[in-house]
This record gives structure tokens, C-alpha cells and sequence, in this order.
């Protein structure tokens, strides 16, 4: 199986799937948060120093695990994302595993992350690694805006923020690598955060 031609022709998909929706972009769920948990997966994948296959069933996963929120918005989006994914690789012909594989990760990035295998543990820390980054604050209002838009009010700034702070102080990193490497990270957005909410309840 020629695994880097197949993730050219997914990646050429994915590109595609996001050009079509470009008048309906969300601020967070776009072509740079795939990009960045492509290359999530690829860091962490070098570290583990994972075989070929391997490699292909996370970057598959990691390319088509937010396309389903793309083209029908977030509900269930996993599982569509997931549909759609098995649909793409139909011509294919890929083993029954892999493509199991495939899915498995794709649907282990649903809210609070409960991955069974090392492959899905992967997957769930590379689609969340910035946390653990300066460019979370960033990327969380990018969220919160995202938010206001689809429920078409405006979210209490302080509100977002409680609810942000809570969701990091509850979150875990599933693998060695990225708790020694990203948990510094994270606890520093953590205080960032309770600093945001103390100003907000001032």
C-alpha cells in the first residue's frame, strides 16, 4: 500500500471539502485546526517512532476528523466525520482493520475523550495540544466566537472564560510524551484563565 499517496489524495479531499464550504468558515473548525492536528499527530508519531501503518491511520484520522462538523455543524459530527471517511476510502480497498482503526480515532475525539488503544490516545492529545500552547488564548476566543455564531447570541465573556477554565482543569493528556512535554503549557493557560475570570468578577 502506497500509504503517502493515499494521504496526497486525502489531504486534496479534505482541501476540497473546505473550499466548498468557505462562505459558511467557522473562526475555530477550519483548515488551519486540521493542519495543526495533522502535524500534532506527526510530532507525537515521531516520538513513538510508530511504523508506516500506524502513522496513516492517525494522519487519516486527524485529516477527516472535523470535516463532518464542516459540511452539517457540529452534532454528531464524529460519527459523520467518520461516515465520510469510509465512504472516501470505498475504492481502496484497505484492509477491514485499518479502516476500523481509522474510525476508532476519528470517534474517540468526541467530548470527554475515553480512547481504548494507544493509537486513539494519540489522536485525542494531537486533536487538543494546544491546550498545552501559547496560542491557546488565541484559539479559545477563535471557539467562543464559533459559539456565538451558531447559537446566533451573544456569550458572556466571563461566562466563556469559567467555562474554558473548566474544561482545562478537567482535562487529562493521554500520553507520556505529551503530558512531559505540554502539561507546563497547559497549567500556565490555567492561571491565565483564572486571571481572566478574577478581572471578569471584579
Amino acid at each position: 500500500m502506497d500509504y503517502d499517496h493515499l494521504l496526497s489524495e486525502i489531504e486534496g479531499f479534505i482541501g476540497q471539502s473546505f473550499d466548498q464550504q468557505r462562505g459558511y468558515a467557522y473562526p475555530f473548525h477550519n483548515i488551519s485546526h486540521i493542519y495543526d492536528v495533522v502535524k500534532a499527530a506527526d510530532e507525537i508519531a515521531d516520538f513513538y517512532k510508530l511504523a508506516k501503518e500506524y502513522r496513516f491511520i492517525l494522519k487519516s484520522a486527524a485529516f477527516f476528523h472535523d470535516v463532518g462538523y464542516i459540511q452539517d455543524g457540529p452534532k454528531d459530527h464524529e460519527v459523520k466525520s467518520a461516515m465520510i471517511a469510509n465512504r472516501f476510502f470505498e475504492p481502496f480497498s484497505l484492509p477491514a482493520h485499518t479502516l476500523n482503526s481509522i474510525e476508532n480515532c476519528i470517534m474517540a475525539t468526541r467530548n470527554k475523550q475515553h480512547p481504548t488503544t494507544f493509537l486513539e490516545a494519540i489522536m485525542c492529545d494531537a486533536d487538543l495540544l494546544h491546550f498545552g500552547k501559547e496560542k491557546f488564548e488565541e484559539l479559545n476566543l477563535n471557539m467562543y466566537a464559533e459559539i456565538t455564531k451558531l447559537r446566533k447570541f451573544k456569550l458572556d465573556e466571563g461566562v466563556w472564560a469559567a467555562i474554558s477554565l473548566n474544561f482545562l482543569e478537567q482535562h487529562r493528556f493521554h500520553t507520556d510524551y505529551v503530558r512531559s512535554t505540554y502539561d507546563f503549557g497547559k497549567q500556565k493557560n490555567i492561571k491565565a484563565l483564572k486571571n481572566k475570570l478574577a478581572y471578569f468578577q471584579l
